[in-house]
């Protein structure tokens, strides 16, 4: 059975990398709109978005979700000695994960000049 969700964000790009997280890639673009001011505070646009299931943590792999615990453990036990692959594989999609911010940040500061 179809899921159906609005996604509120101030811009509509930004609405569907919401979807796309909370959907997975499937997620269809049914409609967008500009919000009503008494919705304004929610997003400027609203953007509905349908799919077949919600995403498990399989649906976007490279996304590793460690614990509080994990990471501590990590670090005490690579302290004195060089970091392994994983470590620099989180370091990398870290990384990546802040570029990506900078360039929407961006987008949207030249937006305002």
């Amino acid at each position: 059975m179809p899921i159906r969700k609005s996604i509120f964000a101030d811009t509509v790009e930004e609405a569907l990398a919401q979807a796309t997280r909370k959907m997975g890639t499937e997620a269809l673009l049914v409609g967008s709109r500009r919000t009503d001011p008494a919705e304004r505070h929610l997003g400027v646009y609203e953007v509905i978005v349908e799919g077949e299931t919600p995403p498990t943590h399989d649906a976007f792999p490279d996304i590793s979700v460690r614990t509080k615990a994990e990471i501590e453990h990590s670090s005490v036990t690579s302290r004195g000695s060089s970091c392994d692959e994983g470590d620099l594989e989180l370091i990398r999609r870290e990384i990546m994960s802040m570029r990506d911010l900078l360039a929407r940040c961006a987008v949207r500061m030249a937006r305002c000049v």
